[in-house]
């Protein structure tokens, strides 16, 4: 395992403070903040088109979200934090379905295995519940 790598990952709902928190921790770590790469896609096709059903649950939305993350995190970049990394968001896979979670599993054991370092995912509250505990 890589020494001195490190990915810890942002996990939680909407407004449990994932980008705050990420940004404040990165900065004072001297680490690399990433952010949500989903929202950004999200955000450049409402931009270019409006009506777009962008904010729509989308199985293959959510497959080319996991590659780019993968692709991103092969990149040379240091210890950083990562908000929402789907590969890890098992909880999020979950409430989606069974058949989700299932392919997020596998993905996410052989994405491990190819990083090899450490990784920490944190879940985020709002509110003191968790979303193991809501």
């Amino acid at each position: 395992m890589s020494r001195g790598k490190i990915t810890l990952v942002m996990v939680g709902p909407h407004g449990s403070g994932k980008t705050t928190l990420g940004r404040m921790a990165a900065s004072m770590l001297g680490w690399v903040y990433q952010p949500e790469i989903g929202r950004l896609l999200r955000e450049d096709a409402l931009r270019r088109d409006p009506g777009n059903n962008a904010l729509r649950m989308q199985p293959q939305f959510d497959r080319k979200v996991m590659e780019m993350e993968a692709l991103r995190d092969l990149q040379p970049v240091g210890s950083r934090i990562v908000e929402t990394w789907h590969p890890g968001n098992m909880g999020y896979a979950s409430l989606r379905s069974s058949e989700v979670a299932c392919g997020y599993a596998d993905f996410l054991k052989q994405h491990i295995r190819r990083l090899n370092q450490i990784i920490l995912i944190q879940p985020l509250a709002i509110g003191g519940k968790s979303p193991r505990s809501a």
